[in-house]
């Protein structure tokens, strides 16, 4: 099984790229994930590899 990523910035035209891809039968897509777990992500990232120097380069 092969995966393929795909993110873009908002109105950026990636909404019809996975409306294409759904009208295949071989790929199955998953629209919209939350941003919040984006957040925790980073937020966690920010935490375990950095100290203050990092931090202020990030909005929590």
């Amino acid at each position: 099984m092969n995966f393929i990523f795909s993110t873009a910035l908002p109105r950026s035209g990636t909404g019809l790229l996975t409306k294409s891809l759904q009208e295949s039968k071989k790929i199955t897509t998953a629209v919209g994930p939350d941003i919040k777990i984006y957040r925790f992500y980073k937020d966690y990232l920010v935490r375990k590899y950095s100290g203050s120097s990092l931090k202020k380069y990030f909005k929590s």
